[in-house]
């Protein structure tokens, strides 16, 4: 971690409380992802409004499904690629496919796990090849539901 200022009794200062991506390790499957450049995810509740008769106003609201999505962006490595690595499926090789575990740990802290991502499944995958940069690839995924532990 780094320190702001000094920090030490005498002369006070604080510890970084902040996590930042260079902080973090992430896996898929138990595997380290090198390369990646964008970790997102997103949940659903499938919350609704519980409406009556004589008023504008819901009087509760219901969740009434989970769904739950993640987005990995990387640089395409030469020899290993998503596909390569049977996470993003190019073909009918989707009916081979499992899920697998995408496990985001703060490795400056005990590899203590953010958040885990279990069950996913890809949705779909994308290349994107221009001219002057480098090549990238997403890879979009549900999962069945999300944790503080990776098991």
């Amino acid at each position: 971690m780094a320190f702001i200022s000094t920090h030490t009794p005498q002369t006070g200062g604080s510890a970084q409380t902040t996590v930042t991506a260079n902080m973090i390790e992430l896996t898929i499957g138990g595997q380290r992802i090198g390369r990646a450049q964008n970790a997102s995810s997103r949940i659903d509740y499938g919350t609704q409004g519980v409406y009556e008769i004589g008023s504008i106003f819901p009087q509760e609201h219901v969740y009434l499904k989970y769904e739950g999505t993640v987005t990995l962006e990387r640089v395409l490595l030469l020899n290993n690629s998503l596909a390569s690595m049977h996470l993003a499926p190019l073909g009918d090789d989707v009916l081979q496919t499992g899920t697998v575990n995408i496990v985001i740990k703060n490795k400056d802290n005990s590899n203590e796990v953010i958040c885990a991502y279990i069950g996913c499944t890809a949705v779909n995958y994308q290349m994107d090849t221009r001219a002057n940069n480098m090549v990238s690839e997403t890879v979009n995924m549900t999962y069945l539901k999300a944790s503080l532990v990776d098991k």
